[in-house]
């Protein structure tokens, strides 16, 4: 099966978009883990699928999958403003309503043309995030002493005043996603 793209970044991020609003044909797991391989696809960060609204008052669903694992995620901005840039640019309007698994997201186009969208207050409750057991989220007992927050996803926060360098992101990163404490990674 083939499927039209459109290939987007946003602050880093890179995503393939399908368009599936006439026809809604999602692709499986595995073609989504295979579009996304950045060796033998076309390769992303994160995998979009837009959906008809299945909400009054939204534009549209939007699906989000993890590209190395096709796992859905319930929200990330930087792919939400990359969606409403397409919706907006095809409607001429000046905001759209995004629906997505945390929720409906608001955005409009911003003075400078950029692309803004409103995540919602932050979520600090442990069950919120979630975590897999209760604990002080502005202390996760994780080495550095990081921030557990959830602004539609997981996230871990931390807090490094003098050489943002000193951080190895790279080992860190991919820890902390399979960490027992983020059941949803």
């Amino acid at each position: 099966m083939s499927w039209n793209f459109t290939k987007m970044h946003g602050l880093g991020n890179d995503f393939i978009i399908l368009d599936l609003r006439a026809d809604g044909a999602e692709p499986a797991k595995g073609d989504i883990i295979a579009m996304s391989d950045r060796k033998t696809g076309i390769g992303c960060d994160q995998f979009i699928t837009i959906l008809p609204s299945r909400m009054a008052g939204s534009d549209c669903f939007m699906r989000i999958y993890n590209g190395a694992d096709g796992a859905e995620v319930e929200a990330c901005g930087n792919a939400t403003r990359c969606v409403a840039d397409i919706l907006l640019r095809a409607g001429g309007k000046d905001g759209v309503r995004i629906q997505t698994q945390a929720g409906i997201l608001v955005c409009e186009r911003a003075e400078d043309g950029m692309v803004r969208v409103d995540m919602g207050p932050a979520r600090l409750d442990w069950a919120q995030i979630p975590l897999s057991e209760p604990c002080d989220t502005l202390h996760l007992p994780i080495a550095g002493d990081p921030v557990g927050v959830s602004v539609g996803n997981p996230h871990c926060v931390f807090f490094q005043a003098d050489d943002v360098t000193a951080l190895d992101l790279a080992a860190i990163g991919p820890a902390l996603e399979t960490h027992a404490l983020f059941p949803n990674k």
